[in-house]
């Protein structure tokens, strides 16, 4: 099977999907995407965080960020609704929007683009009804989710007062991330409860 789509500005997305049995698949993805800076990044005023009071400012020169995509999934679909999946992914960042502390008297947050960074690793999925450990389980179901992540970021010619290390990991990338969830759907009550943990 091949599928073709398009993604936002600034280019196209490329999806094949080769179907090794009727419930198991595997997808070859690549991606142009775009991340815009957020109203509170290029506000040109300072204000004050609500939750712990930090002094932010914007940047009116930051500039959106291109992000090309690669990724590779197995997937298999033991029943409808349930899934089983392994995937690697590559993605580089130009110019991506990164937060710094700038060295004013009170350490003031604002935002800056970097020159460019990498994020790669591996992520696992698996959502499955409980019913398969016995039928008195039929309306819950489990769903769990790890992800490894590595980046770099590389800072190019910035002024280097307002950041911390010349090569580091994305801002706020965290390395493993792990979801939990536990539902309960009832449809003849009309019940859907879902519990989550991250």
């Amino acid at each position: 099977t091949f599928r073709r789509g398009f993604a936002q500005w600034p280019g196209p997305a490329l999806n094949v999907v080769y179907q090794i049995s009727p419930a198991t698949n595997l997808r070859l993805g690549t991606s142009r995407t775009v991340n815009r800076p957020e109203f509170r990044e290029l506000s040109p005023f300072q204000y004050t965080e609500v939750t712990g009071g930090r002094s932010m400012a914007g940047n009116p020169d930051l500039h959106e960020a291109t992000i090309d995509s690669v990724d590779l999934r197995w997937e298999h679909f033991p029943e409808a609704g349930e899934v089983v999946a392994a995937s690697a992914f590559y993605k580089r960042i130009d110019s991506p929007i990164e937060q710094i502390i700038q060295p004013t008297t009170e350490l003031r947050t604002s935002f800056t683009n970097a020159d460019s960074a990498t994020l790669w690793g591996a992520e696992l999925e698996f959502r499955r009804s409980l019913a398969t450990l016995t039928p008195a389980l039929r309306w819950w179901a489990l769903s769990l989710n790890y992800s490894y992540v590595r980046s770099d970021v590389t800072i190019g010619e910035q002024d280097l007062s307002v950041v911390t290390n010349a090569n580091r990991p994305l801002e706020g990338q965290s390395e493993h991330v792990g979801n939990f969830g536990l539902q309960f759907h009832q449809p003849s009550w009309g019940t859907f409860v879902k519990v989550l943990y991250n």
